[in-house]
């Protein structure tokens, strides 16, 4: 199984690594990208490694459908296009419209690269 590599903005490093982000909506994702696929978390410029998980869960449906809704793991936009005003900062190449496809990724979270069901399994 390959492992998925994902790039986050240097600002959500602390938030991945204290569990608080644990989803992120991307727009063009890997088809690769499925339950049970390792992920490299990376921080976007440097390439250093923030943490290793695995993905639990992608959904896709429209950008407007992820509006309006609460994320747990991630922020919540107020409407459309709040989502597409922060999407734009992250892919300004792309047409980001309302209908737009994009991918909600949930990953496990993990401590200093151990899986929470790793922990939880030495503490039994």
């Amino acid at each position: 199984m390959t492992t998925v590599s994902l790039a986050f903005d240097p600002a959500f490093i602390k938030p991945i690594l204290a569990g608080e982000k644990t989803l992120t909506l991307r727009y063009d994702l890997d088809d690769d990208l499925e339950a049970g696929v390792p992920i490299d978390l990376i921080a976007e410029y440097s390439g250093e490694l923030i943490d290793r998980t695995v993905c639990l869960y992608v959904a896709r449906a429209p950008a407007d459908a992820f509006a309006g809704v609460d994320l747990p793991g991630h922020r919540s936009y107020a409407d459309t296009d709040e989502l597409l005003d922060e999407l734009g900062r992250y892919y300004p190449e792309a047409d980001l419209t309302p209908a737009t496809e994009l991918a909600a990724v949930l990953w496990t979270h993990s401590i200093r690269g151990r899986s929470f069901w790793d922990l939880r399994g030495e503490q039994a």
